[in-house]
């Protein structure tokens, strides 16, 4: 498969609010960790990935957790989450 990596954030209207289950349960998740002292980027990634899946089924793109950026002349980065269109 071949993707194009777009590097500007469209004007999304997303179904987000504070509210829902998805940004409670998410709340609920890092508060739990807190509790045991865990608090390292790598431990709350995947609850992070439960929201980032949840915005982008409301759009047309297909998500990739841990998507890898090359750049130039620089070392490459991994991103949390990368929506990507397929063509």
């Amino acid at each position: 498969m071949d993707y194009q990596t777009t590097y500007i954030m469209p004007n999304l209207n997303l179904n987000l609010k504070p509210t829902h289950k998805i940004i409670k349960a998410y709340y609920q998740e890092i508060a739990k960790l807190s509790d045991k002292k865990i608090t390292t980027e790598g431990s709350v990634a995947p609850s992070f990935a439960n929201i980032l899946r949840h915005c982008a089924a409301q759009t047309n793109l297909n998500f990739i957790e841990q998507y890898p950026l090359n750049r130039e002349s620089k070392q490459p980065i991994r991103t949390d989450g990368t929506r990507i269109e397929q063509f």
